[in-house]
This record gives structure tokens, C-alpha cells and sequence, in this order.
């Protein structure tokens, strides 16, 4: 899986939580691995594409 939004955002959050905070799920290692384990061509339906949002909101 490839971030497209240009940081780590696992490592940014997690850097600038308070000490007592509550933990944080980190759910990016566990969603790159299913995404990877399913494979491209069964994976790809769980991303809300825009021509997939535009038949789910079509009348």
C-alpha cells in the first residue's frame, strides 16, 4: 500500500500524544496487510471509488 497523502500519519500522530493518553489503534499494519493478503483484484471493491459513489448516490 502506497500513502498517497505524502506523510506517515501513524508516526505523526503517535509522536504527539501525551503520555496518558489512551492508546492508539493503529489499524495502518493490520489494513495493509489484508489489502495485500486478498490481493489487488479482490481488495479493490473495499476502496469507494468515484464512479462506484456515483452509482450508489444515482437515484
Amino acid at each position: 500500500m502506497v500513502s498517497t497523502i505524502g506523510v506517515d500519519l501513524p508516526a505523526v500522530l503517535g509522536g504527539r500524544r501525551p503520555a496518558a493518553a489512551a492508546p492508539l489503534l493503529d489499524l495502518t499494519e493490520r489494513s495493509r496487510a489484508l489489502v495485500e493478503g486478498l490481493g489487488e483484484a479482490v481488495s479493490w471493491p473495499l476502496y469507494l471509488t468515484l464512479a462506484r459513489f456515483l452509482r450508489l448516490t444515482d437515484g
